[in-house]
């Protein structure tokens, strides 16, 4: 009788205390607003999803005061809501310095969620430091897009960052105000000068205005225009020795002293650039163009004192734009992709005084964006389906310079970092080649070329692919 008794206190227990966690399971409100269905929950935690800020306001409503924004990513506490207005579910949530009024999401499309359980811990607010940079060795820079919002409205601001290795000691070269709507080439494209000692970046503050090249030293200081132009700028390559710049617009190619003595053009043409580099002896500048023929694009070289250019490749419509040209470190070998066209090599010195090499496209390959290691043995490379979607991760692979050898460095990257004409920015070796850094739309990484460990050094949207300083 009390054994009976005994299991059926037991089994009423644990009814009770299944109850009892139902009833303490967190459950989403429910809100007339459907489109999206609410998916917070009052007094638990949640987070904008990465990429875009989201406004937060003092009402519930489209008419009440902008007060400031939470960044994407920023994590927050739900307080209370959902309050259905203007079509919207409303919020009212508390961030670590911002209390309002915040959208779940418009048209099916969530702006902020439920903070998933496997989220990091919210990323404290960088600390930079502003003025002259003490650390000017063994550095990575950088660009960000940091958005004041007040009131009155929201200004872009465009920061140039240069930080340790590891993401530390982050200094704040320069920083440079733009319109809300352009955030693409507000600042961007920084490039280390080869001994490491400037960076030339450029500067656009909306779709209207001029592209403006700027130079600054690796502290911060002598911040100072090189040149400017109506047309966008592509692509910026350094001459070894570090005493001119070659800069390229939409069908211009033009080389620069960097100590501000001037500059002059070296090509001009029909069609659109697409691609330049400077070759590591400095007897030639490589560039492509697309759309002068109907044939498709064309590889060129020219001195980077002007002449004639030498067409040493071309090729047909099926191929895409060429979106990046590398050279060997010794000079003798070019590398050409397109994105999902594969990855092309001319022999240089062997068309200069030859019929060009017609290129075709690759069917199956996907890889692009080749980038050699310092030594000339290996060369990282970006594979993907479609770089376009973002729904789909792409490939980090390495390979020995003689195509021998080929592995998957990082097997799925997430949104890295777009350059012109759908191809990716190639990451930046370090100058043992022992790691690599590389950019996404939602931060820096760094990876062990022999580990394939991924570090993430900096949260935040950048407007450049990162590089590691040379000679650190």
């Amino acid at each position: 009788m009390q054994a009976s008794f005994r299991r059926m206190f037991m089994a009423l227990l644990l009814i009770a205390l299944t109850a009892f966690a139902v009833f303490l399971t967190p459950v989403a409100a429910q809100s007339e607003c459907t489109n999206p269905p609410p998916r917070l929950v009052v007094g638990e935690p949640g987070r904008v999803l990465p990429r875009d800020p989201n406004n937060v306001r003092d009402q519930p409503s489209r008419s009440g005061a902008l007060i400031g924004a939470i960044p994407g990513g920023g994590q927050f506490t739900v307080v209370d809501g959902p309050v259905c207005a203007d079509d919207l579910n409303w919020w009212h949530v508390e961030s670590a310095d911002l209390t309002g009024w915040t959208v779940e999401g418009a048209d099916g499309t969530y702006w902020i969620e439920p903070l998933p359980e496997d989220a990091p811990p919210a990323a404290p607010e960088p600390s930079l430091i502003r003025g002259e940079c003490p650390y000017t060795t063994n550095r990575v820079v950088f660009s960000t897009i940091r958005t004041e919002v007040r009131a009155d409205g929201e200004t872009l601001y465009g920061q140039l960052i240069t930080t340790d290795v590891d993401g530390g000691n982050a200094c704040l070269l320069t920083e440079m105000s733009g319109e809300p709507a352009y955030t693409d080439d507000l600042l961007s494209q920084p490039v280390w000068s080869p001994d490491g000692s400037q960076i030339v970046f450029r500067m656009a503050a909306s779709w209207d205005d001029t592209h403006i090249l700027y130079l600054i030293n690796a502290d911060g200081t002598a911040l100072r225009p090189l040149t400017s132009f109506d047309d966008s700028f592509t692509d910026m390559s350094w001459s070894p020795d570090g005493e001119r710049i070659a800069f390229m617009s939409d069908s211009e190619i033009w080389v620069g002293f960097a100590d501000g003595r001037g500059s002059r053009r070296v090509v001009e043409d029909r069609g659109q650039f697409t691609a330049l580099s400077w070759s590591p002896d400095g007897e030639w500048l490589a560039y492509a163009n697309y759309g002068r023929k109907d044939s498709g694009a064309e590889i060129h070289v020219v001195s980077p004192d002007g002449g004639q250019p030498v067409l040493i490749a071309e090729t047909g419509v099926e191929l895409s734009p060429i979106s990046h040209l590398e050279w060997s470190p010794d000079s003798a070998m070019l590398e050409v992709s397109a994105p999902q066209r594969g990855i092309h090599r001319i022999i240089v010195p062997a068309v200069l005084d030859s019929e060009p090499r017609q290129l075709v496209a690759v069917a199956g390959d996907q890889r692009m964006s080749p980038n050699y290691s310092p030594d000339g043995t290996q060369l990282t490379y970006w594979s993907g389906e479609d770089v376009r979607d973002s729904a789909k991760p792409i490939t980090l692979g390495i390979m020995s310079a003689d195509g021998a050898t080929e592995t998957p460095l990082i097997e799925e990257v997430v949104d890295p970092l777009p350059r012109g004409f759908s191809g990716i920015y190639p990451p930046s070796w370090s100058p043992n080649g022992s790691q690599l850094v590389f950019g996404t739309l939602e931060g820096v990484y760094t990876v062990g070329v022999e580990t394939g460990e991924v570090t993430q050094i900096w949260a935040g949207e950048i407007g450049g692919a990162p590089q590691f300083q040379p000679g650190g």
